[in-house]
This record gives C-alpha cells, structure tokens and sequence, in this order.
C-alpha cells in the first residue's frame, strides 16, 4: 500500500505500524513466494523455477528476457490470478510478471 495515499485519506493513524518492503529483484525470492503459497504442481513449479536464473525473467515464447522488479503483493496477485486457469497456469503467471517487469523498469 502507499502511504501517501492512506494520509490524504486520513487512514495512516488507523496502523500502527508501516514496514518498507524492497521489491523482489532476485527469482529466488519469487521462488520463495510460490513455494510458500503451494499454488502450482510440482510440473509447474518446475516451470516457474526454469524461468527464472538470478535477476532475470526468461520468456523463451517471446525470445525475450526482462529485469525482476515486483512488489510482493503484486507476486501474490499474479498467483492468484494463474491459480484461477484451468490450464497452462505457470504460462499464465511468467507472462503476468513479464508485462509488470517489463513496465515496471521501461
């Protein structure tokens, strides 16, 4: 969440605390996620896994690679939003995260 925005809506005093949280640049760490959630089989995970080497994003499909750079809440999301396809989920969530990073660091 973005505190500015929580101020101007007088919402700030309703939380205790406010964390700052770096965004993820590094596919371990969006491997921690997705194994911490256990949203994706095994296969998937596999898929995910293959996708990802340092700081780097491969979409083979797009013979295109893109820098990691993703809010934690986001990587939630687009979880969320793969784990409701029927099939082909970890296409779903690497094309996801690829458009985020891609515009995230364009």
């Amino acid at each position: 969440s973005n505190k500015s925005v929580l101020r101007m809506m007088g919402m700030l005093d309703a939380f205790s605390t406010t964390l700052h949280v770096d965004a993820i640049t590094d596919g371990e760490q969006i491997m921690k996620v997705v194994d911490d959630v256990q949203a994706f089989t095994e296969a998937e995970t596999a898929e995910v896994r293959a996708a990802l080497k340092g700081s780097t994003l491969t979409m083979t499909a797009l013979g295109q690679d893109v820098n990691l750079c993703i809010g934690v809440k986001k990587v939630f999301m687009l979880i969320e939003m793969a784990r409701q396809e029927e099939e082909g989920r970890a296409a779903k969530f690497l094309y996801s995260l690829y458009e985020e990073c891609r515009y995230a660091t364009a």
